[in-house]
């Protein structure tokens, strides 16, 4: 494994519609991959609502597209897995970096664990009491299609919880040499509105009810006294810290924001691309 000490970027982009946020992603990754840009600790947000799902989901069996659209609720595929999540009132993330990373490196579960840690650390400096996940949480409606779950509706192995209930959702994929893992993290309440714009409506009445039961957001927990910015250093610091790392806040450079452009008109907002054409 990378022993060398790696300069680091810790990108704050703000609000910006879902098309933007991940197609940024994958222009990180592509810039790290090509040498051109230091690997990234990045936080967003999103304007307006939207729906991701994971990379191998067949969105079309589970979510109502055309109903998301009439509402103004944006929906794309993400790059890496996992189940569908709704995004409102939540700070998203994302890093991008080298597998043989001294910090962050080795398998996928390495990597979950390392990332995850510092996340946890960061809410702790807070006073949030947010733990590790050993385990998954209880199983899914019996009888049915795991892969049509939402996300926050089970906690996998070194995933986020609070009080026992799931916080942080995330998802990981692997080129060659690079990671990128996305993650939201939930603020207030929202993500629950996936149900809505679910096809079978008897499923989403019971998934409605289990998310309930199984996610937890920060300002429910806290009753409101939460401050928004605080969180967002709090987690630079602890990812500053923790990793030993040369990071500082920057901006994505501008060969990333021209890709992101193209990334959006050629694949995130492109019908082929939700649908799984691509």
């Amino acid at each position: 494994m990378n022993t060398e000490r790696i300069n680091w970027r810790f990108l704050d982009t703000g609000l910006e519609n879902a098309f933007f946020n991940m197609a940024l992603d994958e222009a990180i990754v592509c810039a790290v991959g090509r040498g051109i840009s230091p690997p990234a600790f990045r936080l967003y947000e999103w304007s307006p609502d939207a729906v991701t799902f994971g990379y191998s989901q067949n969105i079309a069996d589970i979510i109502n597209i055309e109903r998301c659209k009439s509402d103004g609720v944006d929906i794309t595929r993400r790059l890496t897995g996992g189940h569908a999540v709704f995004h409102k009132n939540e700070i998203a993330y994302s890093v991008v970096g080298v597998i043989d990373d001294q910090h962050f490196g080795g398998n996928i579960m390495d990597t979950y664990r390392s990332i995850n840690k510092v996340l946890a650390e960061g809410f702790n400096v807070l006073g949030i009491d947010a733990k590790i996940s050993h385990g998954r949480l209880r199983k899914c409606v019996t009888g049915t299609n795991l892969k049509m779950a939402p996300c926050f509706l089970t906690a996998s192995k070194f995933e986020i919880t609070l009080d026992g209930k799931k916080l942080v959702g995330s998802a990981q994929r692997r080129f060659k040499r690079l990671f990128l893992q996305q993650g939201s993290i939930l603020i207030g309440p929202g993500s629950e509105k996936i149900t809505e714009y679910m096809i079978d409506n008897n499923l989403a009445a019971e998934y409605r009810k289990l998310l309930a039961e199984r996610s937890i957001d920060l300002k429910s927990k806290l009753n409101g006294n939460f401050n928004f910015n605080s969180l967002k250093t709090s987690l630079f610091d602890s990812f500053k810290k923790n990793a030993g790392l040369n990071c500082e806040y920057e901006v994505p450079a501008q060969e990333e924001l021209k890709l992101t452009e193209r990334l959006i008109e050629q694949r995130y907002s492109s019908k082929g691309w939700v649908n799984g054409y691509e």
